[in-house]
């Protein structure tokens, strides 16, 4: 029975990523015609469970395990060098030290974990080929779903208000209350204006798919977001990490997925933590913690001939998802598809490449239709470094880097599989030659894509390499023993995700499952739209920056700050914004007089409204009041005028 639920699941989260893939084609369609979407969203889900059958039947079509490609294609001396293991080893543990002086050490670090990449890779493909997955212990599917129900009930419980939510939540209000797929920004305007985010085409479409089911079903995209897809995808990528582990550990895949979850749980000075269930609700996070997994996966499966039309058939859906759930997809589909050519090449294993092509196929399509495009507008964050790049990545906690980057070279020496050990080795290399001196640039200039090239290491899941670096087999040391000691080491040494900051904000936990905003100011933003108001509106920032993702009947003057920064329109309009926008601030120190505080409500058509109540409120309405305002009210927390 645990048997057959393992099973299930796998095929449910093969479905999962089916049916995201599916929906993708309808908004694509809809983005270019701009139709209505929320027919769509009827035709999706009427046929869902047509696409949900071919998937979970692929294995009857399947032509079974098939027979292993050639040998390695390796140069001879390689294979004969002694020692690769414990060089790799070595160099690992040199890289360790090297942490000890995080992020001095930073160009130390980079060439040991290049050069411990690919000695670790070239020693695994020395070892014995284990192609014969073991069966794992029943109970470790029991243990698994357990482990998968707790992070996604912990999930909710986090409370992390992302700054970039605005963008990501008022997507898919526009959606529920318009239905079509938005072109132009939607936060300060309805579509009036370029948006001010990454610019670029929209090919994203999971947030679309929470407006359409948020207007079918009548529940707020925020709910669905906050609470919905942040349990479900929590409990997916869980699922995910498991399914892995059994995929390419030697032994003990279970402990393998502790240490991987308590890597994660215990990483919340870095991006690492932070793209995780904090933030799990994003298209972003949903893609590099739970598909990116599923993608290594099928690979493996291919390369070493299990069930090879289902990996072929879901590395072509795979990628479509992918694009579904991020642009971003674009640029890190062709790494991990460069990877498996690599393997493909040595190992002379036509049918992996032809999984890596299929894979990359939407991505690229996805590419080349954003760059010819006209950009929306928008402007890119300033290009970051190799430098800044590992630490917004691994963060700057010494041993919790050093664990990380280790465990990355221990991990790929503990796979399983060598042909994975090749494909990881090879993305991850990729991904460390971006950051030779002087070629980011160069990169950039090509691809446009700088400033999101640090997301580039999520190609390789550095969590679950941990996990096995951990399990790795050593002479007269039980199995156990390893994972025991990570799991100490990063109880000790880590962070948990709900006692850290980040550029967000402090993490907290909340009382019960909840939207992940501000909750006086969410109850604020309820009373003042119970006004019904129409048009652009002035509140306090943390009411203006909810009001985005709350509905677009009315447009906050600010949603965000560096939104409004960079929106492409006259300096006179941006002046007027920020004016209004400290003037309902309840930090404002100082006021703007009459005469401009009637400008700026003039210039952005402002309809209402409303100051905090603070020391300076009386004297802030009695400026809005001298433009041609008047009736004041009480909303919640807020004192608000209307223009007469």
């Amino acid at each position: 029975m645990l048997a057959a639920t393992g099973r299930g699941m796998d095929r449910a989260l093969d479905v999962g990523i089916a049916l995201v893939a599916w929906w993708s084609v309808f908004y694509w369609v809809g983005l270019a015609t701009q139709w209505s979407l929320w027919p769509s969203g009827w035709l999706w889900l009427l046929t869902s469970p047509v696409v949900a059958w071919l998937v979970v039947h692929l294995d009857r079509a399947d032509e079974g395990r098939t027979a292993s490609a050639g040998g390695w294609r390796l140069p001879g001396f390689v294979l004969r060098l002694p020692g690769l293991t414990w060089a790799a080893l070595g160099v690992a543990g040199l890289l360790a030290v090297a942490c000890l002086r995080w992020p001095a050490s930073f160009r130390v670090v980079w060439v040991l974990l290049l050069v411990g990449t690919v000695v670790a890779a070239l020693a695994r493909v020395r070892a014995v080929e284990t192609s014969d997955l073991d069966k794992p212990d029943q109970r470790g599917h029991l243990a698994a779903l357990l482990l998968a129900l707790a992070t996604a009930v912990l999930s909710l419980y986090i409370l992390l208000p992302d700054l970039d939510d605005p963008y990501y939540l008022n997507r898919s209000v526009w959606v529920a209350e318009h239905g079509t797929a938005a072109l132009r920004d939607t936060m300060f305007g309805p579509e009036r204006i370029a948006s001010p985010y990454n610019g670029g085409l929209p090919i994203d479409s999971i947030e679309a798919l929470v407006g359409v089911l948020s207007h079918l079903t009548g529940i707020r995209s925020g709910t669905l977001t906050w609470v919905g897809l942040t349990f479900v995808g929590s409990f997916a990528t869980v699922w995910a990490f498991w399914r892995l582990s059994r995929c390419w550990a030697r032994r003990t895949p279970l402990a393998v997925l502790v240490v991987a979850l308590a890597f994660m749980w215990m990483s919340g000075e870095s991006r690492l933590g932070n793209f995780w269930v904090a933030r799990m609700w994003q298209g972003k996070v949903l893609a590099l913690t739970v598909l990116v997994p599923l993608v290594w996966v099928w690979a493996t499966d291919l390369a070493e001939g299990r069930q090879r039309r289902r990996a072929l058939v879901m590395l072509l859906v795979g990628g479509a998802a992918f694009v579904g759930f991020t642009s971003t997809a674009v640029l890190l589909a062709p790494i991990m598809t460069g990877a498996m050519l690599v393997a493909a090449v040595l190992r002379r294993d036509k049918v992996l490449a032809l999984g890596g092509v299929l894979f990359s196929v939407v991505p690229v399509l996805g590419g080349a239709a954003s760059v010819l495009y006209a950009p929306v507008g928008g402007a890119h964050p300033a290009l970051l470094g190799a430098h800044a790049t590992f630490l917004r990545v691994f963060g700057h906690s010494r041993p919790m880097v050093a664990l990380a980057l280790a465990g990355v070279v221990v991990g790929v020496l503990a796979l399983r599989s060598a042909t994975a050990a090749v494909m990881v080795a090879a993305a991850w290399t990729a991904c460390l030659v971006v950051y030779v001196p002087g070629l980011l640039p160069v990169v950039n200039a090509a691809t446009g894509a700088g400033p999101v090239l640090w997301r580039t290491f999520y190609c390789v899941p550095v969590a679950v390499l941990v996990g096995l670096a951990a399990t790795l087999a050593l002479p007269r040391v039980p199995a156990l023993l390893g994972p025991a000691v990570a799991v100490a080491l990063v109880a000790v040494l880590g962070a948990p995700l709900w006692t850290t900051t980040d550029h967000n904000g402090p993490v907290t936990m909340s009382s019960s499952p909840s939207w992940k905003v501000d909750q006086r100011a969410l109850a604020d933003v309820e009373h003042v739209m119970a006004s019904h108001p129409h048009g652009v509106v002035v509140l306090p920032p943390t009411q203006m920056r909810v009001l985005a993702m709350y509905t677009t009947q009315a447009y906050a003057v600010v949603p965000r700050t560096w939104y409004a920064k960079i929106l492409d329109e006259p300096k006179d309009t941006r002046q007027a914004r920020f004016l209004l926008s400290r003037l309902a601030s309840a930090h404002a120190k100082r006021l703007p007089g009459p005469v401009a505080v009637a400008h700026a409500l003039e210039v952005l058509h402002v309809s209402l409204a409303c100051t905090a109540r603070t020391t300076t409120r009386r004297q802030a309405v009695a400026a809005i009041t001298g433009a041609g305002f008047g009736d004041p009210r009480r909303y919640g927390h807020l004192t608000c005028v209307r223009r007469l």
